[in-house]
């Protein structure tokens, strides 16, 4: 009779070995879950920060397309300039009185562009800018271009 009993008792398993075994498992959907989730923080980060760099390098292209333009049209003459600005639709605006914002890809959260000129009426040196809002939701942040342009 004995021998009957240890023989039903050796069939199964004893909660405390399920219970180790629903830990490890949980500990181990745990980890899997927040590697994934970092990984797709991660890869909306990186799109962003490409993203920024397209509408940086677009500026840089609109301000190419205005080096032929003199001083005697102030809506299209990037020298001149002292105040900060943007190119949209192929004219100046000067910030901070307008806001230039670029929402291309994203528009729930636009690229904030600014544009910083030599201000010489020579050519020289622009900083283009973009900010956006971190992905996280931490603060914003930012790609910038350093472009030297002259007038032809």
């Amino acid at each position: 009779m004995l021998k009957r009993l240890m023989a039903i008792n050796t069939k199964g398993d004893t909660i405390v070995e399920i219970m180790v075994v629903l830990a490890i498992l949980g500990l181990a959907i745990s980890i899997s879950y927040a590697t994934a989730n970092a990984s797709i923080s991660d890869s909306r980060q990186a799109y962003e920060a490409s993203t920024a760099a397209v509408v940086v390098q677009s500026q840089v292209e609109a301000l190419r397309a205005l080096t032929g333009y003199q001083a005697s049209d102030p809506s299209h003459y990037i020298f001149g300039s002292t105040l900060p600005f943007c190119i949209s639709g192929g004219s100046i605006v000067y910030l901070p009185s307008t806001s230039c914002t670029i929402g291309i890809y994203t528009p729930s959260n636009p690229y904030n562009v600014t544009i910083v000129g030599p201000g010489g009426g020579t050519g020289g040196t622009f900083t283009i800018t973009a900010t956006w809002q971190d992905v996280e939701g931490q603060g914003t942040d930012s790609d910038q271009i350093v472009y030297r342009l002259y007038p032809t």
